[in-house]
This record gives C-alpha cells, structure tokens and sequence, in this order.
C-alpha cells in the first residue's frame, strides 16, 4: 500500500511541475560561460593544474624534485659530518648535548603518552578521533565556503 502512495505522488508531483512554463536562461549566461572557456583554454600551462601539464614538462619537475629531496638529504649528511668534524668530540658533545635534553623531555612525553594510551577506553579514544575529525571537516568547509564569498563577490 506504501508502494501505490508513493507512485499517486509520484505523478502528481509529475503532472505539478508539467504545468509550470519553462524557465529561460538569462541572456548574459552563455557569453560568460564562453568567456570563462576562453580564459580557461588561453592560460599558460604553468598556471594549470600540474597533471594538464605537458608530459615532459611533468617528467622533468618530477626529476627536479627527486634530485632537490637527493641534494637536501645529501647536504644535511654532509653537513653533519663536517661540524662533528670541525668541533672535535668535546666540543661536538657540548654541542649535541642541547639536543640531549630535547630527547629527555621528548621521551618523557613519549612516555606520559603510552601511559595515557593505555589506561584511557578505546571507546572513548575512538569518539574523540571522530569529533576531532568532524571538527575538521567543519572548519575545512566553512573556510573553503567563506573564501568562494570573498573570492566570488558579484
């Protein structure tokens, strides 16, 4: 019996919105999507998104890149043995021993964590996350919808 009320709806919704005229375009509609392609299709490629990019132009950046991440992991290499070099072992100490309390705290958080970790419900970890990730999304949404407003004012 659901299904029958659900079709009489059905048509007469139908037969409602046959009745009202059809609406017509605004006359400046079409020339500004024709200008939109027009600026779309004469931008530079390197004001386009990176995969309408040409393939070789994608190769070589792609090589850029690799070699860039090469060349900053072979430089802090490099650097790090020059100035374990340079300071000698006392002064090298003196100098990593900053660093030696930043471990400490860290590990101590680290633990302080693990604890935590392991004494809190999972239930309640679980809900938290999805809050947290819901919160997230809101913020992502409503910054993304008051740029287009700032953007987009017309």
């Amino acid at each position: 019996m659901k299904h029958d009320s659900e079709d009489n709806l059905e048509k007469l919704i139908h037969q409602e919105l046959a009745k009202l005229p059809e609406l017509q375009a605004p006359q400046t509609l079409i020339p500004r999507v024709l200008e939109t392609i027009l600026k779309q299709a004469h931008k530079p490629w390197w004001r386009r998104s990176w995969f309408n990019w040409p393939f070789s132009v994608r190769v070589i950046s792609i090589a850029f890149a690799v070699t860039l991440l090469g060349g900053v992991f072979s430089g802090t290499a490099f650097l790090w043995q020059d100035v374990s070099g340079a300071l000698g072992s006392a002064a090298a100490d003196q100098w990593l021993g900053r660093f030696a309390v930043l471990a400490d705290v860290l590990g101590t958080l680290a633990g302080a964590g693990l604890m935590v970790w392991n004494s809190i419900s999972k239930l309640w970890l679980l809900l938290s996350l999805a809050i947290a990730f819901m919160l997230y999304v809101s913020c992502v949404g409503i910054g993304t919808l008051c740029f287009q407003l700032a953007v987009n004012k017309r």
